[in-house]
């Protein structure tokens, strides 16, 4: 270890500093020390991580922010700043892996069992998607859920498959009758998201009286986001509207809002869908994911559905938007999103597509109005990527389960839910296809945190990574040989002298013959796992 005591000038008491890191491909020997006012200086290219006068890990490093240069550069002898929080890099992101023998798989869930909210009271005649959309709002220290109903029919609601909510066998046909149906926006509330009530708002009429839970009458498929970053006029952020136009409104309470903006002719968009919106903190611009017309309609099921999105052309909410762009996710006549509920996760953006099967026949990927939350991910929240495109996130039910032919993502933010590494993941569940007669309800699964997708059974070899912090932290579903990994190249941080980590960890410790640190700071890594049959590996962070 190279060290070096210096006095400066006469008569003032000596400091201490010894080097622990060089960076440099300079010699520091010689090339550094310290001043008697806690600072520190190093000359002629030398660049490390020192110790001076007790404190550690300073770091000394004329090349940052730079320029490099042959003069002495001086240093506080000064405990470092926290280093940024290390990236999270999920495996279901196809830029993190270069190569890999494993299966891709979704994480597993597991379901509350009973329906949270259901169809009780006359005016929630039929819940149909629900378009339920679920926030823990800290200020209020409750959870508060809002939701759509179909509340009338024109005709006997059990004459016509459309109003009715009884259930019915999942991918059987439906007989086309038609009646003009009424529809209302409601809300309820919870203190610990399981138990709900639905209050008397005092704020719309139905039959003669407001004591009720209704918002609006009318507003389907209204989306609510909780900002809480937000001037307290505008922390709950409105997307109403449906079949008619839509756009956006800013309310302080969530239940009462004076003015929206219409952006149909702005953003030429289709709004009979569950819009939700999502903060784009790179671009500093709103994201709304809506619907666009296609070019060649479809006879059944109305016009295909093609997802879509448009944008904030600034950072203000309510100004103006820009034309409704496609994200690329597939659509066919027998397999369409019916929406997509997304938000932010790990740098990068999750949304669960409710894909269905329009069509009276069964087709390829579905039955007759089977529906799917078939998770997706997008690096910038406008281009998306299926992940499993046949397989639903959320499992139906079992034959007669409230939720045995149907489940819809609700709009939330599973991560301000984590506790104990688990999340909540909540949506609506129906038991009859979705052009037929079916009752719906809120239902709710857990899931690990990091638990979406990851690699099961096989090898994966990363793209290289910078090296943020001392340590590598992963999270899997270890199973019982558990995950060990090693830094291709190293060594002695090797596959084999790695740790193995069993059973369900978030973010574990990786240790190689019980030692953590990588000693790799400021460089990059490539890592390559190793992953037993019964194990899958989500995410890393380093």
């Amino acid at each position: 270890m190279l060290s070096a005591v210096v006095s400066i000038v006469a008569g003032i008491t000596g400091c201490s500093v010894t080097i622990t890191k060089q960076m440099s491909s300079h010699p520091c020997d010689g090339h550094f020390g310290c001043f008697s006012n806690n600072t520190m200086w190093v000359e002629d290219g030398c660049r490390g991580v020192f110790t001076c006068n007790g404190v550690t890990n300073v770091l000394c490093d004329p090349c940052d922010p730079g320029p490099c240069g042959g003069s002495i550069a001086v240093c506080p002898c000064s405990p470092p700043s926290p280093p940024p929080p290390a990236p999270k890099y999920l495996l279901l992101d196809d830029r993190n892996v270069i190569d890999t023998t494993a299966t891709l798989v979704l994480g597993d869930v597991e379901k509350h069992g009973a329906p949270l909210l259901r169809e009780e009271r006359e005016y929630e005649m039929r819940f149909d998607n629900m378009q339920p959309n679920v926030w823990y709002d800290p200020e209020l220290s409750k959870w508060r859920v809002w939701y759509s109903a179909f509340t009338s029919c024109s005709k006997p609601k059990e004459t016509v498959p459309y109003c009715n909510n009884a259930p019915q066998t999942c991918g059987t046909p439906t007989e086309a009758s038609h009646a003009d149906r009424g529809t209302g926006f409601l809300y309820a509330e919870s203190v610990d998201g399981l138990v709900w009530t639905k209050p008397n708002l005092n704020l719309t009429e139905w039959n003669g009286s407001k004591d009720n839970n209704i918002i609006d009458i009318g507003g389907m498929t209204t989306g609510v986001y909780l900002d809480e970053s937000a001037p307290k006029a505008e922390r709950y952020k409105m997307q109403p509207g449906s079949n008619g136009g839509g756009g956006v409104a800013v309310s302080s309470d969530g239940l009462t809002w004076n003015f929206t903006k219409d952006l149909s002719k702005d953003t030429r968009a289709r709004w009979d869908t569950p819009k939700n919106i999502v903060w784009d903190a790179v671009r500093e611009q709103w994201i709304m994911y809506i619907r666009v017309t296609p070019t060649t309609p479809q006879i059944e099921g109305g016009s295909i559905r093609i997802q879509s999105y448009t944008h904030s052309l600034t950072a203000d909410y309510m100004g103006e938007w820009a034309d409704a762009i496609p994200t690329g996710l597939n659509s066919s006549s027998h397999y369409q999103p019916d929406g997509l509920v997304v938000w932010p996760y790990a740098g990068i953006y999750l949304g669960i597509g409710n894909v269905f099967n329009p069509f009276q026949e069964a087709g390829p990927q579905a039955a007759i109005g089977q529906v799917n939350m078939v998770l997706g991910w997008s690096a910038d929240g406008r281009q998306w990527k299926w992940i499993k495109p046949d397989s639903s996130f959320v499992p139906l039910g079992s034959s007669g389960a409230f939720d045995s032919c149907g489940v819809f993502g609700a709009k939330q933010d599973p991560l301000r839910t984590a506790e104990n590494d688990t999340m909540r993941l909540y949506y609506a569940g129906c038991n009859g296809p979705f052009f037929g007669s079916r009752g719906c309800a809120l239902g709710m699964a857990t899931m690990q945190r990091d638990g979406w997708a990851g690699y099961r059974g096989g090898t994966v070899v990363t793209a290289p990574v910078s090296v943020i912090g001392n340590s590598l932290r992963i999270s899997v579903q270890g199973g019982t040989q558990g995950v060990r990994v090693g830094v291709v190249g190293s060594p002695t941080l090797t596959i084999d002298a790695c740790d193995p980590i069993v059973g369900q960890r978030t973010d574990a410790i990786v240790t190689w013959a019980g030692k953590s640190d990588l000693d790799m700071q400021y460089g990059a890594i490539t890592l390559e796992f190793s992953i037993p049959s019964d194990a899958t590996l989500f995410a890393y962070s380093l």
